[in-house]
This record gives C-alpha cells, structure tokens and sequence, in this order.
C-alpha cells in the first residue's frame, strides 16, 4: 500500500476536503491519500507575503508526518518546495511543477489560467526556473481570490470559460493548465467542451507521485536538497532546529 500525503498549504478545512476528494478520485485502489492543511498560518495564498507565512507550517505538516511516501504540496505557486525537499528523501511534488511538466509533454505549448493578477509574476519565475517559460504562451486570471472560487461556482465557471475562449482566439496554445488548488473541478468540464487537455494539478501530481513511489525514487541529498545544516534557531522557530 502506498501513503501519499497531500498538504493543502493554506488553513482553510473547505478546500482541503476539497482537495482531498479530488486526490481520492484518481489515486490507484492501492493507494492511501492523507490530506491535511497546517494548523497555523494563512487562510490563502495570494502572492509572496501569503507564500512567506505559510511555509513553516507546511515543514511542520512533513515533520510530524514522517510515515509517508510521498508528499504533495497543493499550492500552484509551489510554495515552500524546494525547502520541503531538504527535509525529506521522500518525493515531494508542487502541483504546479507537475502541471507544468505534464503539459509540455503533451504538446509545443500550452496557456495558464490562474485566480488573480498578482499571482501571475510568481508562476513567471517559476516556469523560468523549470525552463518551461519559452513554452508558456499565455499566463492569464480569472480575477475571482482563492477563497471565492468555490463560493460562486457558476461564476467561477463562467470566468474560467470566457478565459479560455480568449486565449485560443488570441494564442496557439495547445493545452490549459488551470493555475489554483480550487480550480480542479472544472478541469474534466472544460476539456470535454473545448476538445483539448485541460490539466488540473492535483491529479497529475498524484500519479507522478504514486509513479515515483512504484520506481523507489528518492530525491537526492547530494547538493541542492541536502538536510540542513545544524544550527540554533531562536524565539518562534525554536522547533524548527534539526
């Protein structure tokens, strides 16, 4: 059996069932999904502030649940990720690399929708650092915050499709990738009713993980991901010594 622990970085319990739900649906009958959100930190994740108070809380989250395979981190900016890999030997996967990766394989270019402008300079650096920015033709929002998508869910909806509809007016993209954790449960309807990919995270993240798990990969501790270095930390970060 197979114990992929999925961490919803912000505090919000909706969007984590939310979240869990959708990991469920995909994960293989052999696979056991955990998903959790940490007990402090922001409520949602809207640009680098947000980012900065949220990441001790996903450490805590793999610190204190040391029993898993793999872990995923389900925020599309991929908060935290890089730090999170120093940690652990375990995989870990943001699913906004993930998305990222799953969609060049899939065609020469692809387009992303996420929730609001702010976001956009963040999911910039990040496509540069995985070298997929070349083939991003289109970075783009629906301008609805994280919290509000599942609010409304017609109007999320409605958003999401005039989005789309304007990229492939204005763009050669090839395949979506829908840019927010509380997206997910439009990517299958919107790829049925435009005919092309339209990748969510989530899934995508659970079957690279499972996949990893299945081929015993490890991340490596060589260089880049090696575990910290021991050292005193001091006042509200005194737990986070190792």
């Amino acid at each position: 059996m197979k114990k992929i622990c999925v961490i919803n970085p912000n505090t919000s319990s909706l969007m984590t069932s939310n979240i869990d739900k959708i990991a469920k649906s995909v994960a293989s009958n052999n696979t056991k999904i955990f998903s959790i959100n940490p007990k402090f930190g922001p409520e949602s994740i809207e640009g680098y502030y947000d980012e900065a108070f949220c990441i001790p809380g996903i450490i805590s989250e793999i610190k204190d649940n040391p029993e898993y395979d793999a872990y995923i981190i389900a925020c599309f900016d991929d908060t935290g990720l890089d730090a999170c890999r120093t940690i652990t030997e375990k995989p870990v996967f943001g699913i906004g690399e993930a998305s990222y990766h799953a969609a060049n394989m899939l065609g020469g270019h692809f387009s992303v929708i996420t929730t609001l402008k702010r976001s956009i300079p963040a999911l910039k650096k990040n496509l540069k650092n995985y070298g997929l920015y070349d083939n991003c033709v289109s970075l783009s929002s629906v301008d609805i915050p994280v919290l509000e998508l599942e609010s409304n869910l017609n109007l999320t909806e409605q958003k999401i499709e005039e989005k789309i509809k304007e990229v492939l007016d204005n763009s050669d993209t090839e395949i979506f990738v829908l840019g927010c954790a509380g997206m997910a449960d439009f990517a299958a309807k919107m790829q049925k009713k435009h005919n092309i990919p339209v990748i969510e995270g989530i899934s995508v993240a659970v079957k690279f993980a499972e996949s990893f798990v299945d081929l015993n990969l490890k991340t490596s501790s060589r260089n880049s991901f090696a575990m910290p270095r021991s050292k005193k930390f001091t006042g509200i970060f005194k737990n986070f010594e190792v």
